[in-house]
């Protein structure tokens, strides 16, 4: 009745699964591990980059939005007298008059 049980006895066994295609995988990946710790320091170098360049002085923005505006008007210009040559152009009311038909 008040006797000592007997306890299950325990293993200490962590069982270990073998995929060999993720071996695989990690053979072949491991030449490319220092590769990657580069890549983050490259990465890291381009960022710094982009950040001092975004740093340029004021006159030199003006500059650059300026000659972009003149560049705007004169695509949108150019478009206009060609579109307008176009409407202007007999073939195009030839055209036109083929499809009131």
């Amino acid at each position: 009745m008040f006797r000592k049980r007997v306890k299950n006895k325990q293993f200490d066994y962590i069982p270990r699964f073998y995929d060999p295609v993720k071996e695989d995988l990690d053979a072949r990946l491991s030449p490319y591990d220092e590769e990657k710790k580069d890549v983050d320091r490259l990465k890291s170098s381009i960022r710094s980059g982009f950040q001092r360049k975004s740093r340029v002085p004021q006159s030199q923005i003006s500059g650059m939005r300026m000659r972009s505006n003149i560049r705007l008007f004169m695509i949108i210009g150019v478009l206009c007298l060609v579109s307008y040559l176009m409407l202007k152009s007999d073939a195009f009311l030839g055209f036109v008059e083929s499809l009131n038909r």
